[in-house]
């Protein structure tokens, strides 16, 4: 079973831009937008400029439920920053710059609780864990453990352990950290006091590289199949990998390639989103410059993935995706030619036209975090 879907979708977007020379960036910093109400007021629409502020490079936004604070690590920096948002006023500020305690970080995520905040350090193979006061700034860095273990094959892009995401899974103290150099996912725990533990390391296919993930969590059923759909960024596939939240476990499960079999160029694959249904999933492609859609097994058990659409993005290098919140929309960052686009979806998730619909135009996004 998977969650009944949202009744309304936020008015508000957060949209991290790419900033520097070093990454042929054209952004600005971090772009508050809000629906534009000439087009129905839904972010599903197009989107109208709010405000920016000037940060070097915020690569990856997560927002707090209340809507009050986003925190964003920034890309090839060292640097996570905590930002108050007063979303009805228009206005973004910067409150706090903490050290994360590695290079690059590139993801973060807030635990359930809200009462701790954990970053991924790319360039030195990390995980960094702060508190979160009452007050949303950050307190005591509580943690900072190190990955270790032999690099993939690909001396490039594999130099050593080069986490790429964090995720809580849900109803636990587990966190998954795809770990694109060292072609794993560990597993972590998460103590009461913001310390981290390993309890497993799963290891996929030689020079796949981990890159992100998104869970189908399985519940009321015997057949009811608990899993994480896993993008390999370098071999350019999805795979499922289930996982025994009483052991901690991940155990391999079967692999699908998010290219058609007549596109021979250079591709990285990126990001990943399933729709709450559980029947659709989407993955953005680098190089085919594309979203590989996916139907998914249609009994519960979600055995594999079937590629039945290719979405052209409209643009070049589409890196960051996600659904609106009423999943009546992907919406897809065009890197490269600075756009942000959507495709209008169904009740299962599947595309109604393969058109993709500017929202906005902003400098280099590379992600959106959604907001009241």
């Amino acid at each position: 079973m998977h969650p009944s879907l949202p009744p309304r979708t936020p008015l508000h977007a957060l949209v991290g831009c790419r900033t520097t020379a070093e990454r042929n960036a054209r952004g600005q910093g971090l772009v508050l937008m809000r629906a534009n109400p000439q087009t129905g007021g839904q972010l599903d629409a197009s989107w109208a400029l709010v405000n920016t502020l000037p940060l070097n490079n915020p690569s990856f936004q997560v927002v707090n439920r209340a809507g009050t604070h986003a925190y964003s690590v920034h890309g090839d920096g060292e640097e996570v920053s905590v930002i108050a948002l007063h979303l009805q006023r228009g206005s973004l500020a910067l409150l706090q710059q903490c050290p994360t305690g590695g290079r690059n970080p590139v993801h973060l995520c807030l635990s359930f609780d809200e009462r701790h905040l954990l970053v991924a350090n790319y360039a030195t193979g990390s995980l960094a864990c702060f508190d979160v006061q009452p007050d949303g700034l950050l307190g005591v860095q509580t943690a900072l453990l190190h990955f270790t273990g032999t690099p993939g094959p690909r001396s490039h892009d594999q130099k050593g352990s080069h986490p790429h995401q964090v995720v809580h899974w849900p109803g636990s103290d587990y966190y998954l950290v795809p770990d694109k150099g060292l072609d794993r996912v560990h597993v972590l725990r998460l103590a009461t006091d913001g310390t981290l533990a390993i309890v497993s390391s799963f290891l996929a296919p030689a020079g796949a590289g981990p890159r992100h993930l998104a869970l189908s969590i399985g519940t009321g059923s015997a057949h009811a199949r608990s899993c994480a759909w896993l993008v390999h960024e370098l071999s350019s596939e999805v795979a499922r990998v289930d996982f025994d939240a009483a052991s901690g476990q991940l155990s391999a499960g079967p692999v699908a390639s998010v290219l058609p079999l007549s596109f021979a160029g250079a591709n990285s694959a990126a990001g990943i989103a399933l729709h709450p249904r559980g029947r659709t999933l989407y993955v953005s492609n680098r190089g085919h410059d594309s979203v590989c859609v996916f139907t998914l097994d249609a009994g519960q058990a979600a055995d594999s993935a079937r590629a039945v659409q290719w979405l052209h993005t409209g643009g070049r290098t589409p890196r960051f995706l996600c659904l609106t919140s009423d999943a009546r929309a992907l919406i897809v960052a065009n890197e490269n030619s600075d756009t942000l686009v959507r495709f209008s979806l169904d009740k299962q998730g599947l595309p109604i036209t393969p058109a993709a619909q500017v929202l906005a135009r902003t400098g280099s996004p590379v992600c959106v975090a959604l907001a009241g």
